[in-house]
């Protein structure tokens, strides 16, 4: 399963974007595209829900 998140953040980020002038360029971006993998994209997987999203229905408190 990491190998595909991994390849996707190769395919949609790493490389159509590079290559980044500075580390921080690619820190921001990483950050974003993280949050945006977690928050907002929809996951077949999780029932068309954001991970995020599907995290705070089985956890409601916040946290196991």
């Amino acid at each position: 399963m990491a190998e595909s998140v991994i390849g996707l953040f190769t395919t949609e980020l790493a490389k159509p974007t590079r290559p980044w002038r500075a580390a921080e360029q690619r820190e921001v971006a990483t950050v974003q595209y993280v949050v945006c993998f977690n928050r907002r994209r929809l996951c077949e997987a999780c029932g068309n829900m954001a991970p995020a999203r599907l995290e705070e229905a089985f956890f409601p408190s916040g946290g196991p």
